[in-house]
């Protein structure tokens, strides 16, 4: 698998639902660094965890990636998050920035960065 078949495999866990195939990806010290999780996380079993919470409080999602750059085992993309919250119906979108590194046929590290500011209500969500 290439950084780009990870970033949009991982990208289809999300949108689909799917916790499994998302962690299933990440190596046994693949990290997770996400702004809206209290810490980064380690592992398939605490990626896992920490996908399943966001996929249970969201509906409905979309990820259009607008650029994805694969240079050697590193993929960076940029596109949308669109999600209503499960609870209430409201709005859950957000643009984003992803940075991928695989090692070995596994995703090794995966960040996220994007302005929690307009997320503050939903931010214990994801």
């Amino acid at each position: 698998m290439t950084p780009s078949q990870a970033v949009r495999a991982i990208f289809r866990g999300w949108e689909e639902g799917d916790p499994d195939a998302i962690a299933a990806l990440f190596a046994d010290d693949g990290i997770f660094d996400d702004p809206l999780q209290p810490e980064r996380r380690v592992g398939p079993a605490e990626i896992r965890k920490a996908c399943a919470g966001g996929i249970a409080a969201i509906r409905n999602c979309r990820i259009p990636i607008r650029h994805l750059i694969e240079a050697g085992n590193v993929a960076f993309a940029e596109g949308e998050f669109h999600s209503e919250l499960a609870a209430t119906g409201a709005r859950f979108d957000f643009s984003f920035a992803v940075v991928l590194e695989m090692k070995d046929g596994k995703v090794r590290r995966l960040a996220e960065y994007f302005d929690t500011s307009p997320l503050r209500s939903g931010a214990e969500t994801k």
